[in-house]
């Protein structure tokens, strides 16, 4: 994604398939068929040096320095994992558009596809058969739009902490509900928050293996007695908020503004979710337990 500010250079974001740096670069040192962050970070100055020459832009006629910004980050997509390299550039003409020319991965997979967007929604997708295309710039988002972005962030990646919460209150009244869903909600906001400013990234894998387990431990919770659901559900808060810090590539904003807004759209979104997929099950279950009408007897 690329955006421009006055008086300032343009800033991008590239996101790469792991699965297809991984075959330019080998970056599963051990041989697990996981690329885990530590492998990824290992590898930042080969995936720097690698792809950054096959990304070169062009303004007025005169070549823009490309040169990366701060610190390698991931994103998890429907597809698997992405590597996210930030950068700026500079140019010596400023315009409204820009010559962008994409080389990355062609030589070892034809059918590969580069796909850049700019901050205003305009989309280019680059082939070997079109790696030269114009790009349109737009001035960045607002204040108000920045957190709106990270507010549909996080309501788009609220759905595991759902269905931890469908599985844990599903057999609970009301007010035991808010307490546990309270509980789950604020430990999985701490441990966001923390992780993302600290820097921390575990293990995408390890994390969903535990969001897995916690998944699992609440639904066993509602069978078996013994199973203490608040250490359960603050446990799984913390696992979730990993997880999201771990997957996660908040939007270009200022770091307080972009947490904030996607805590508070992770929060609602799982609220949101669980309370719907509960009236729905509780309006299944009363229905099942209504008396069946007798037929009407012929007059």
């Amino acid at each position: 994604m690329l955006e421009s500010r006055a008086g300032a250079p343009i800033q991008g974001t590239w996101e790469i398939s792991l699965r297809d740096l991984d075959d330019a670069l080998s970056l599963d040192d051990d041989g697990d068929g996981a690329i885990t962050w530590g492998e990824l970070r290992a590898h930042q100055r080969d995936l720097e040096a690698y792809a950054l020459p096959k990304l070169r832009f062009r303004a007025g006629g005169s070549a823009c320095s490309l040169a990366p910004t701060g610190r390698l980050e991931t994103d998890s997509l429907s597809d698997g994992g992405y590597a996210v390299l930030r950068f700026s550039l500079d140019c010596p003409a400023s315009g409204g558009a820009l010559e962008l020319s994409y080389q990355l991965l062609f030589e070892l997979d034809p059918t590969h596809r580069g796909i850049v967007r700019t901050s205003g929604g305009g989309l280019a997708v680059f082939s070997p058969e079109k790696s030269v295309q114009l790009l349109a710039l737009s001035a960045p988002a607002t204040r108000a739009g920045q957190l709106m972005i990270s507010l549909r962030e996080g309501m788009r990646r609220s759905w595991p902490g759902a269905l931890f919460l469908v599985a844990l209150l599903a057999s609970l009244g009301l007010r035991r509900s808010g307490a546990l869903a309270s509980l789950f909600v604020a430990a999985s906001s701490v441990a966001l928050t923390c992780a993302v400013v600290g820097g921390f990234r575990g293990s995408p894998r390890s994390l969903g293996g535990a969001l897995a387990l916690s998944l699992v431990l609440a639904l066993a919770s509602n069978r078996i007695a013994f199973l203490p659901r608040q250490p359960l559900a603050f446990f799984a808060g913390l696992a979730h908020g990993l997880w999201l810090a771990g997957n996660l590539t908040l939007q270009p904003a200022p770091a307080s503004r972009a947490l904030l807004g996607f805590n508070l759209g992770s929060v609602l979104g799982q609220l949101a979710l669980a309370a719907l997929a509960l009236w729905a099950l509780h309006a299944a279950q009363r229905a099942v337990r209504s008396p069946k009408l007798l037929d009407s007897p012929l007059r």
